[in-house]
């Protein structure tokens, strides 16, 4: 389960290697890799969210990358991060920022 920054909660499903979402069904993006130390890391992007109120800008999307205990975003990431290696996505993982890390129901 996701919280936007609308917060509003949505929750998607991985099948195989795509996440879908349960209020579009439409297929996401998503990613699983092995950093150097061993951490599995799950990598999936966050749309751009109306800004909400009178305000009709959006606010950037990012890349977020999580594993137990630990969640980061990244707001600048290249296009091709779904074909990117391990190496790769780690180190965008390096460059994005600390976040809250999401209480989960079941670990």
């Amino acid at each position: 389960m996701i919280l936007n920054t609308a917060g509003v909660c949505f929750a998607f499903v991985i099948v195989g290697d795509v996440a879908h979402s349960h209020l579009n069904r439409e297929p996401m993006p998503h990613r699983v890799f092995v950093d150097s130390l061993g951490r599995t890391w799950e990598v999936w992007p966050v749309p751009a969210q109306s800004g909400g109120g009178s305000s009709k800008r959006l606010t950037s999307s990012w890349l977020v990358f999580e594993t137990r205990g630990e969640k980061r975003r990244l707001s600048s990431f290249p296009t091709n991060w779904t074909t990117l290696t391990d190496a790769e996505l780690e180190q965008l993982c390096r460059q994005a920022r600390e976040a809250p890390v999401s209480r989960r129901l079941i670990e």
